[in-house]
C-alpha cells in the first residue's frame, strides 16, 4: 500500500523552496509524471492545493499546455519507427477510423472520457492537425481540469482559511465544472454513435 508520509514529505519539502524552484519543480512534474504513471489531474490538484486558485490556475495551465506539447510531438517523432510501425499499422487495420482525421467534437468526447497519455500519445501518433488536436484535447479535458483546480483550491482554502462566501462559491464552480463535464460526455456520446 502507498505510504502517505512520502507524499507529505514530498510536499513539505516543496513548500520550504524558493518560488522560482518551486514553479521548475511544478513544470518539471507536468512535463514527467504523466509518462510516469503519474495522473495529470493529481499534478493540477496539488498545483492548486499548494498555490491557490490566483497563481495555481496560470501555472496549471501552462504545464497542462507544456505536457499536451511533449506527448502529442514525441509520439508524432515516433510514429515512422519500426518499433512503433508496425504495431500502429495493425490497430489501424483492426480500427479503421484512426487512419483518418478524427473531428474535432470526437476528439473533444475522448478526451472527457479517456486516460490522458494513452490518448495523447495515439492522437500523436495518428492525427496530423496539431492545432484541431490540442484545441479539442484542451476543451474536452477542461472540467476535469476545472474540477481538480477547485478540489485543490478548496483543500488549500481549508488548510490556509477560506471565507463562507469563497467556499460557496468554490463548490458552486466545482458543481458546474461536473454538470459541463457531464453534458460534453452526452455530447461525445451521441457523436461516437453516430459515427
Amino acid at each position: 500500500m502507498f505510504d502517505l508520509s512520502i507524499l507529505q514529505d514530498a510536499l513539505a519539502f516543496l513548500t520550504q523552496q524558493s518560488l522560482g524552484l518551486q514553479l521548475l519543480f511544478i513544470l518539471l512534474a507536468y512535463a514527467l509524471a504523466p509518462v510516469c504513471g503519474v495522473p495529470i489531474t493529481f499534478i493540477t490538484y496539488v498545483t492548486a492545493f499548494i498555490f491557490g486558485l490566483k497563481v495555481g490556475a496560470p501555472l496549471a495551465f501552462i504545464g497542462y499546455c507544456l505536457s499536451l506539447t511533449l506527448l502529442f510531438e514525441g509520439a508524432a517523432l515516433f510514429k515512422n519507427k519500426s518499433l512503433i510501425k508496425i504495431p500502429l499499422s495493425k490497430l489501424q487495420n483492426r480500427f479503421p477510423k484512426l487512419s483518418q482525421r478524427l473531428s474535432f467534437p470526437l476528439i473533444v468526447g475522448l478526451a472527457s472520457i479517456l486516460p490522458y497519455l494513452p490518448l495523447v500519445a495515439l492522437l500523436g501518433l495518428t492525427q496530423e492537425k496539431r492545432f484541431t488536436t490540442y484545441s479539442a484535447l484542451l476543451l474536452g479535458s477542461m472540467p476535469a481540469f476545472i474540477i481538480a483546480l477547485q478540489a485543490g483550491a478548496l483543500g488549500n482554502g481549508l488548510v490556509m482559511g477560506m471565507s463562507q462566501n469563497r467556499l460557496i462559491f468554490s463548490f458552486i464552480t466545482l458543481g458546474l465544472a461536473l454538470m459541463l463535464h457531464l453534458w460534453i460526455f452526452k455530447k461525445a456520446k451521441k457523436n461516437i454513435k453516430k459515427t
